[in-house]
This record gives structure tokens, sequence and C-alpha cells, in this order.
């Protein structure tokens, strides 16, 4: 096969309530010491957010890509009763390929606004490094006949928000926050993710400690951490109105008495 960009190493979140019915999740099957392959006959889905009954389940849709499949799920979460804001829910795929059954699992948040990849392009990357289309045009031209820059300028973006996700997941869980209730001001989160994809650029083009690709690639995976302290803390919904929480600070006054 040739190149796909599979992009499942990233957390997908899906939105629940009003405008949830057209959510999706996708999977890419896979094969130890095989890669990527085609299953036959039509693979089936139950989802779940813990270990008791099923709270959906049905066919997926199978799409060819270049000879090897590409499974998408389709969830409607306009139920807030039954999607509850909640990390890892389950969708457990059983599929077939060769004659075997496999069962595969894909690990989904239900969250109230999903972030994504804040739809970073190459302009974005041109921006920070100007001879990133040069760069990127090579690395494609590598990767597939007849991919663009563009089009590994989104990929290297999915990439960078799946890393900056999981800064995103540790600075919640220090600040005491969860996921799901995350409000974030998106367009200084999209500023990490800009400086993650440049970092994974560099660091794709190879080269020993001392090449010129390590030193930049240790740069800018620098500016993603400094970009990210500057959010500041995480603010977060908790009456689901859309506005995160307001927290009020004052003076205190404290009695003490001494004890004879």
């Amino acid at each position: 096969m040739t190149f796909a960009a599979e992009l499942d190493d990233v957390r997908q979140q899906i939105r629940r309530g009003g405008n949830a019915a057209s959510n999706i999740i996708v999977f890419w099957p896979s094969v130890a010491g095989t890669g990527n392959v085609a299953v036959t006959g039509t693979p089936t889905y139950e989802l779940r957010k813990d270990t008791t009954a099923a709270i959906g389940s049905g066919s997926v849709t199978v799409t060819d890509v270049d000879g090897v499949s590409k499974i998408t799920i389709g969830i409607d979460a306009t139920d807030t009763t039954v999607f509850e804001l909640l990390e890892n829910y389950s969708a457990i795929i059983t599929w077939v390929h060769g004659g075997r059954t496999y069962v595969s699992t894909v690990r989904f948040d239900c969250v109230l606004d999903p972030i994504g990849d804040l739809n970073v392009t190459l302009n974005d990357l041109i921006e920070e490094v100007v001879d990133m289309d040069e760069r990127l045009t090579r690395q494609a031209a590598i990767q597939g006949t007849g991919r663009t820059a563009e089009q590994a300028a989104s990929v290297y973006a999915v990439k960078a928000w799946g890393d900056v996700y999981r800064m995103l997941k540790s600075k919640s869980e220090a600040q005491g926050g969860v996921i799901p209730r995350l409000i974030v001001d998106r367009e200084a989160l999209r500023r990490v993710v800009v400086a993650r994809a440049c970092a994974r650029i560099f660091r794709a083009e190879g080269g020993g400690l001392e090449s010129e690709s390590r030193q930049l690639f240790e740069d800018w995976s620098e500016e993603s951490v400094l970009r990210m302290n500057e959010l500041g803390p995480l603010a977060y919904d908790s009456t689901e109105d859309g506005a995160a929480d307001s927290i009020v600070s004052g003076w205190a006054t404290v009695q003490c008495r001494r004890v004879q």
C-alpha cells in the first residue's frame, strides 16, 4: 500500500447534546507483523462507558484505501442521560481478516467542546518557518507520489495536537480538573499546536545529535512548552452553560485565641 494518514495515535473526542448526532470514531485494522489489512465481511461494534451493558451497537462503515480498510463508526450522542461527560468510553470492534476474528478497542472521550487539530494549515507553518513549504514538499514526495505539502502539514498538525492533548491532560490533572469540561482559549492553544507541528517536522528530517534538524527540533519543542505555559490556569464549565466557571477570591478574616 502507499502512505495513508491513519492519525490513530490521537485521542478521539465526540460532542454530546445538541448538534451531536454526527460524531464519528475512526479505526484502521492492522495485524502484528503484517501492518494495515483489508477486512472481510461487515465488522460490528459495541459502545461502552463502563463494564456493564453496552450503550450502543451496530455495523460499521468500511472504506477501502489503497487495498486496506478504514473503519468509521457514527455516534449519536444527543441523549445526555446516556452520554455523560466522561473520558475513556470504549468502541469494541469485531472484524475478520484472513479467516480469523479480531476484537479491537478504541478509546474516546465525550466532551462539551471537541478541540481537534484547530485547523492548522501549511500557511500557519510558513508563518513560523519561511522555507517550510520546501521542506514539506520534499517530505511529501518521499511519502508517496502525488502527496502535497498541504497534506503533509495537515498530518503533522493532527499528530501535534495528539502531543498537545497529552500536555493538556497532564496540566488538567495537576489542577484537579477533567478534560470533558475543559473550556480553552483555542487561539492560544493553536499557537502551541503550530509550534509542536514544527518540532515534529524537523524531527522527521532525521540527523544526529549535532545536526541542524535535531537542534531545530529541540528549539521548537521548547517553544511549544513555553507557549503551553502561557495558557496559564485552565478553565472549566461545570454548569454546562458554555462559559468558563468564575472563581471569586477576596479577603478573609481568621480569629485566633491563645490557649492558656
